[in-house]
Protein backbone atom coordinates (compact mmCIF):
# COMPACT_ATOMS: atom_id res chain seq x y z
CA UNK A 1 0.00 0.00 0.00
CA UNK A 2 1.59 3.41 -1.25
CA UNK A 3 0.99 6.21 0.68
CA UNK A 4 -0.87 8.80 -0.19
CA UNK A 5 -1.07 12.90 -0.35
CA UNK A 6 -3.90 12.89 2.14
CA UNK A 7 -1.99 10.38 4.30
CA UNK A 8 0.99 13.03 4.06
CA UNK A 9 -0.96 15.44 4.87
CA UNK A 10 -2.19 13.61 7.95
CA UNK A 11 1.06 12.74 9.52
CA UNK A 12 2.08 16.17 8.54
CA UNK A 13 -0.28 17.30 10.76
CA UNK A 14 0.06 14.85 13.62
CA UNK A 15 3.72 15.84 13.91
CA UNK A 16 3.00 19.73 13.43
CA UNK A 17 0.29 18.47 16.79
CA UNK A 18 3.28 16.56 18.73
CA UNK A 19 5.41 19.10 17.99
CA UNK A 20 3.62 22.02 19.37
CA UNK A 21 2.71 20.00 22.58
CA UNK A 22 5.95 19.09 23.28
CA UNK A 23 7.29 22.73 22.82
CA UNK A 24 4.56 24.05 24.98
CA UNK A 25 5.16 21.48 27.77
CA UNK A 26 9.10 22.77 27.51
CA UNK A 27 7.97 25.99 27.80
CA UNK A 28 5.90 24.87 31.03
CA UNK A 29 8.95 23.06 32.46
CA UNK A 30 11.51 26.31 32.34
CA UNK A 31 8.40 27.99 33.29
CA UNK A 32 8.98 26.38 36.62
CA UNK A 33 5.55 24.39 35.90
CA UNK A 34 6.62 20.93 37.19
CA UNK A 35 3.04 19.43 37.53
CA UNK A 36 1.92 16.64 35.06
CA UNK A 37 -1.73 18.12 35.45
CA UNK A 38 -0.25 21.20 34.55
CA UNK A 39 1.17 19.55 31.38
CA UNK A 40 -2.14 18.02 30.54
CA UNK A 41 -3.87 20.77 30.85
CA UNK A 42 -1.08 22.64 28.57
CA UNK A 43 -1.50 19.57 25.71
CA UNK A 44 -5.59 20.58 26.38
CA UNK A 45 -5.33 24.45 25.63
CA UNK A 46 -3.19 23.43 23.05
CA UNK A 47 -5.63 21.25 21.38
CA UNK A 48 -8.39 23.84 21.78
CA UNK A 49 -6.43 26.59 20.59
CA UNK A 50 -5.41 24.80 17.11
CA UNK A 51 -7.84 25.01 14.12
CA UNK A 52 -10.23 22.53 14.05
CA UNK A 53 -10.29 22.22 9.83
CA UNK A 54 -6.45 21.44 10.04
CA UNK A 55 -7.06 18.66 12.58
CA UNK A 56 -9.53 17.24 10.58
CA UNK A 57 -8.52 14.02 7.92
CA UNK A 58 -10.25 13.94 4.79
CA UNK A 59 -11.89 10.97 5.73
CA UNK A 60 -13.36 13.33 8.50
CA UNK A 61 -14.64 15.88 5.93
CA UNK A 62 -15.91 12.53 3.53
CA UNK A 63 -17.79 11.27 6.68
CA UNK A 64 -18.96 14.81 7.37
CA UNK A 65 -19.90 15.50 3.69
CA UNK A 66 -21.73 11.84 3.92
CA UNK A 67 -23.82 12.86 7.49
CA UNK A 68 -24.68 16.21 5.44
CA UNK A 69 -25.95 14.59 2.78
CA UNK A 70 -27.96 11.98 4.52
CA UNK A 71 -29.04 14.75 6.81
CA UNK A 72 -30.25 16.99 3.44
CA UNK A 73 -31.73 14.01 1.92
CA UNK A 74 -33.91 13.20 4.88
CA UNK A 75 -35.12 16.72 5.73
CA UNK A 76 -36.26 16.79 2.25
CA UNK A 77 -37.98 13.40 2.56
CA UNK A 78 -39.03 14.94 5.78
CA UNK A 79 -40.39 17.85 4.35
CA UNK A 80 -41.96 16.63 1.37
CA UNK A 81 -44.32 14.00 3.86
CA UNK A 82 -45.09 16.98 5.81
CA UNK A 83 -46.18 18.42 2.79
CA UNK A 84 -48.05 15.58 1.72
CA UNK A 85 -49.33 15.22 5.71
CA UNK A 86 -50.45 18.70 5.27
CA UNK A 87 -52.42 17.96 2.52
CA UNK A 88 -54.25 15.40 3.86
CA UNK A 89 -54.90 16.98 7.18
CA UNK A 90 -56.46 19.81 4.91
CA UNK A 91 -58.31 17.33 2.67
CA UNK A 92 -59.99 15.79 5.90
CA UNK A 93 -60.35 19.27 7.70
CA UNK A 94 -62.70 19.97 4.82
CA UNK A 95 -64.42 16.78 4.85
CA UNK A 96 -65.08 17.17 8.41
CA UNK A 97 -66.19 20.79 7.86
CA UNK A 98 -68.64 19.73 4.96
CA UNK A 99 -70.24 16.86 7.71
CA UNK A 100 -70.50 19.18 10.30
CA UNK A 101 -72.27 21.77 8.01
CA UNK A 102 -74.79 18.51 7.28
CA UNK A 103 -74.92 17.78 10.54
CA UNK A 104 -75.96 21.41 11.53
CA UNK A 105 -78.78 21.78 8.60
CA UNK A 106 -79.77 17.75 9.86
CA UNK A 107 -80.56 18.86 13.65
CA UNK A 108 -82.22 22.22 12.00
CA UNK A 109 -84.31 19.88 9.78
CA UNK A 110 -84.81 17.93 13.18
CA UNK A 111 -85.63 20.47 15.03
CA UNK A 112 -88.49 21.92 12.61
CA UNK A 113 -89.89 18.55 12.20
CA UNK A 114 -89.47 17.87 16.25
CA UNK A 115 -91.62 21.54 16.59
CA UNK A 116 -93.95 20.33 13.87
CA UNK A 117 -94.80 17.05 15.41
CA UNK A 118 -95.35 18.60 18.64
CA UNK A 119 -98.34 21.51 17.39
CA UNK A 120 -99.83 18.43 15.82
CA UNK A 121 -99.98 16.34 18.85
CA UNK A 122 -100.74 19.44 20.86
CA UNK A 123 -103.61 20.16 17.77
CA UNK A 124 -104.98 16.60 18.02
CA UNK A 125 -105.13 16.50 21.96
CA UNK A 126 -106.80 19.75 21.82
CA UNK A 127 -109.18 18.08 18.79
CA UNK A 128 -109.54 15.05 21.19
CA UNK A 129 -110.16 17.23 24.47
CA UNK A 130 -112.71 19.25 22.05
CA UNK A 131 -114.55 16.52 21.36
CA UNK A 132 -115.03 14.29 24.54
CA UNK A 133 -116.25 17.57 25.99
CA UNK A 134 -118.69 17.65 22.88
CA UNK A 135 -119.77 13.61 23.77
CA UNK A 136 -120.36 14.79 27.35
CA UNK A 137 -122.70 17.67 26.56
CA UNK A 138 -124.34 15.43 24.16
CA UNK A 139 -124.56 13.01 26.98
CA UNK A 140 -125.93 15.35 29.26
CA UNK A 141 -128.41 16.66 27.00
CA UNK A 142 -129.57 12.73 26.76
CA UNK A 143 -129.66 11.89 29.98
CA UNK A 144 -131.57 15.55 30.51
CA UNK A 145 -133.99 14.33 27.72
CA UNK A 146 -134.91 10.58 28.93
CA UNK A 147 -134.63 11.91 32.42
CA UNK A 148 -137.71 14.09 31.32
CA UNK A 149 -139.19 11.78 29.25
CA UNK A 150 -139.09 9.02 32.18
CA UNK A 151 -140.42 12.24 34.69
CA UNK A 152 -143.39 13.10 31.81
CA UNK A 153 -144.09 8.56 31.73
CA UNK A 154 -144.26 8.91 35.70
CA UNK A 155 -146.59 11.90 35.65
CA UNK A 156 -148.65 10.05 32.76
CA UNK A 157 -148.88 6.72 35.13
CA UNK A 158 -149.61 8.83 37.74
CA UNK A 159 -152.85 10.49 36.41
CA UNK A 160 -153.83 6.85 35.01
CA UNK A 161 -153.44 5.57 38.50
CA UNK A 162 -155.25 8.50 39.86
CA UNK A 163 -157.79 8.36 37.50
CA UNK A 164 -158.40 5.07 37.68
CA UNK A 165 -158.18 4.78 41.91
CA UNK A 166 -160.89 8.04 41.35
CA UNK A 167 -163.25 5.38 39.14
CA UNK A 168 -162.93 2.61 41.58
CA UNK A 169 -163.95 5.27 44.11
CA UNK A 170 -166.32 5.99 42.26
CA UNK A 171 -167.44 2.69 41.17
CA UNK A 172 -167.11 1.69 45.08
CA UNK A 173 -169.24 4.44 45.84
CA UNK A 174 -171.95 3.79 43.81
CA UNK A 175 -171.90 0.42 44.19
CA UNK A 176 -172.41 1.13 47.82
CA UNK A 177 -175.07 3.36 47.63
CA UNK A 178 -176.61 1.47 45.09
CA UNK A 179 -176.95 -1.44 47.92
CA UNK A 180 -178.47 1.12 50.38
CA UNK A 181 -181.14 2.15 47.81
CA UNK A 182 -182.41 -1.68 47.01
Amino acid sequence: MQPTSLDANHSASISLFTHRIYHRMGDLVESGGTSVTDARLSNLYATLSTDPEDDLSYESKGRSDELGSRLKSLDTRFTKQQASEAEKFKVLRMVLDKIQDDSGVERISLDTLRDRYDQEIKSMESNALLDLNIHRSARRDLDTAISKKIDEKFGVFRMELMEEKQRRMDAARRSVTATFRH
